[in-house]
């Protein structure tokens, strides 16, 4: 056996040195040098890649360019131009867009265009408008907020105006139409009216979020509401009713737990420190306790019970809603009150927020000082009426337009909720 094995070494050494199992040598006629090489991204043309990038979502793009570091290095090489492309797709262009209202960035782009031009450490002044993937992004988050808010805002009035209206609750029961359907049809025509007015109260409390005392405050919200878009007389009618709808609804919202005697100062905190997003988060905490006892009712209901859900456009509704929105809602047509109009000692989304805000917004009041003993309100916090009302009220007598009406959306044979102001309900 070994004299086997011997043989078989040598016969390897042997194949080895043989010329033709040495691997051939390349041709210099044929050889490419290293610098010649390049990847297809190198190779890929500029406006090509940034056609590709544009039809990504944002988070898409970041994890695209951390894939490697060439891709990082050109894609944030021409960050300006993929930005201003991107915003540009996603820009209405009229009749047969196929855009969603969630997608379509052109009104809230209009309201925060870009940075404007500015000096660079070298002095010299930049040609264009600062187009980023950080302005994009802030543009996205905020128009999201717009739109999240205005649906959950739409959404309790409707079901509020349903469930308390006496002729309305009466109409409704003994409707002969789909209650899916005025449902659905009054929150779409509801939202619709909402959006605009919550993007200019976003643009409004943006605007005047760098000033600190109430004086200086009252001064820039001056400045701010006499220029355009408030400049226009419906502008500044539709934003203050929907300002003073949506904060007496909140402070509504907030009752039992935060009475209404102290729920000014948090309110002011809300709209002082996170504009509205933080309203967004109450109303989504609301709804979300709606939904449960929607959801119960529906497993006890007989299995013979008819369903409307194949209603053309309450389809269509819903699939508008899931694309606007990026999340679906359930629309509860059932008499089902409001969880905060009997609360309970159970635990509940609604609850929770007000326990998680407690929190931080007494940790912010703490680390302001200078607090009044008595209402534990700081003098570096504007008062509720020191935050758009005083001023608007001020630029509504003064362009003589306090003689107005309040405004109906219609829901259920003319009638719907209503939103108004002090000013025009002081004339009924």
């Amino acid at each position: 056996m070994s004299h086997l094995l011997d043989h078989l070494r040598q016969a390897v050494k042997q194949a080895r040195r043989h010329p033709s199992a040495q691997r051939p040598k390349k041709s210099p006629i044929f050889s490419k040098s290293a610098s010649n090489t390049r990847t297809i991204w190198e190779k890929l043309p500029m406006n090509v890649l940034i056609k590709i990038l544009v039809q990504c979502e944002l988070g898409e793009i970041h994890s695209f360019s951390a894939t490697c570091r060439l891709v990082h290095q050109r894609v944030y090489h021409i960050e300006p131009a993929i930005a201003k492309a991107y915003l540009q797709c996603r820009r209405h262009k009229g009749q047969g867009s196929e855009l969603a209202i969630g997608d379509d960035l052109t009104f809230i782009s209009d309201l925060f265009p870009p940075p404007p031009p500015h000096y660079t450490e070298s002095g010299a002044l930049e040609e264009s408008p600062d187009y980023s993937f950080g302005y994009l992004t802030d543009l996205t988050r905020c128009w999201r907020t717009c739109i999240r808010l205005s649906y959950y805002f739409a959404e309790y009035l409707v079901q509020h105006y349903l469930e308390t209206d006496t002729t309305a609750r009466e109409l409704w029961a003994s409707s002969k139409t789909e209650k899916e359907f005025i449902y659905s049809k009054g929150v779409g025509a509801l939202q619709a009216r909402l959006l605009p007015s919550i993007a200019y109260l976003v643009y409004f409390l943006e605007s005047f979020a760098d000033t600190t005392t109430p004086t200086h405050s009252l001064d820039a919200q001056e400045r701010i509401l006499q220029e355009p878009p408030f400049t226009d007389p419906e502008v500044l009618l539709s934003t203050h009713h929907t300002m003073h709808t949506l904060i007496h609804t909140v402070r509504h919202l907030m009752a039992p737990d935060i009475p209404l005697t102290s729920s000014q100062t948090w309110v002011s905190l809300l709209l002082t420190t996170s504009t509205l997003e933080r309203i967004v988060d109450l109303f989504a905490a609301v709804a979300a306790d709606n939904q449960q006892p929607a959801e119960k009712n529906k497993k006890h209901e007989p299995a013979t019970k008819p369903h409307h859900h194949d209603n053309h456009e309450h389809a269509h509704h819903q699939t508008q809603t899931t694309s606007s929105h990026g999340h679906n809602h359930t629309h509860s047509t059932s008499t089902t009150s409001h969880s905060h109009s009997h609360p309970s000692s159970h635990w509940s989304h609604r609850m929770d927020f007000l326990w998680h805000m407690r929190r931080d917004y007494g940790d912010f009041l703490a680390s302001l000082g200078d607090q009044d003993p008595e209402t534990g309100h700081s003098g570096l916090v504007p008062r509720l009426r020191e935050i758009w009302f005083d001023v608007a009220e001020r630029e509504i007598r003064a362009r003589g337009l306090a003689a107005h009406s309040a405004e109906v959306e219609p829901v259920l044979h003319g009638g719907g909720p209503r939103l108004g102001c002090e000013v025009c309900c002081s004339l009924v």
